[in-house]
């Protein structure tokens, strides 16, 4: 930024330069501006490749204060990327997603598998590149599927004590479907 200033200071002079009928030193003046202006273009793709690392470091350490400044850096330097513009995105949403994986990961320890699941799509939801809650939302629904599996053979098992044969071969059958080994 103090560079720039300083070339629209440069710039500036020229013109003072040029309004005094001084058009040899207007001249040469903008012709420093000139040459100050393209250090700063040539240095775009430097600033702008620091702060794309940056703000995925930041974003890696789940600071989303951080992330969200340098990607917004980024996505201002190189509109066109795509990695900025979806890190920008990620990293609005992180705090939140950050809060509901918690929430998730508490929900499975407590058993609670459908809510986990539930709360998992969620996070997919906010943030569709996370790539961990997707394979959370896979393991928790395996979880789900052991867990029918285990209680309709139960209910099977429960039924051939009773002496319920029938009933209960029906419920290993519809254990059976669920594909689980």
């Amino acid at each position: 930024i103090l560079e720039f200033e300083s070339a629209l200071e440069t710039a500036g002079l020229g013109d003072s330069f040029y309004r005094e009928q001084n058009f040899a030193r207007a001249t040469e003046t903008y012709t420093e501006g000139l040459a100050e202006l393209q250090v700063i273009l040539s240095s775009v793709e430097t600033v702008f490749q620091n702060s794309l690392r940056q703000a995925e470091d930041a974003f890696g350490r789940k600071d989303a204060v951080t992330a969200i400044d340098d990607f917004t850096l980024a996505v201002l330097l190189d509109p066109s990327s795509e990695d900025a513009q979806i890190g920008l995105k990620r990293a609005l949403v992180l705090d939140q997603v950050l809060t509901l994986a918690d929430l998730a990961e508490q929900l499975v320890e407590d058993n609670a598998l459908e809510e986990a699941k539930r709360v998992y799509e969620e996070v997919v939801s906010l943030d569709s590149y996370n790539e961990s809650a997707r394979q959370n939302i896979d393991q928790v629904t395996q979880l789900i599927l052991e867990a029918d599996f285990s209680r309709i053979m139960s209910r099977g098992y429960e039924l051939l004590q009773i002496g319920d044969a029938e009933q209960a071969i029906i419920q290993f059958e519809s254990a059976s479907s669920l594909g689980v080994s």
